[in-house]
């Protein structure tokens, strides 16, 4: 039988969040082998700075690497064959 516990948060009604403490027990902290092959190539203080930005910075600063993209894809000659 699984137990509950209140974590001491709340959501933003007030009331309190409860979870399963399966879900807290050492076990599901071991590390999964195909996270840890990848991590070296991700740069986490990118993944950092992106995170400090609001909503509306990351969706802004999306559109301008989508705007970014389509220019340099119009900017390329077009090819008569395939």
């Amino acid at each position: 039988m699984a137990t509950t516990q209140t974590t001491g948060r709340s959501n933003l009604a007030g009331e309190s969040i409860v979870e399963d403490a399966t879900h807290a027990s050492p076990a599901s902290l071991a590390a999964d082998p195909t996270i840890e092959a990848y991590k070296p190539g991700v740069d986490r203080t990118l993944l950092r700075e992106n995170l400090r930005l609001t909503t509306t910075e990351r969706v802004t600063k999306m559109i301008a690497a989508l705007r970014f993209a389509e220019a340099v894809r119009r900017s390329r000659p077009v090819s008569s064959g395939r």
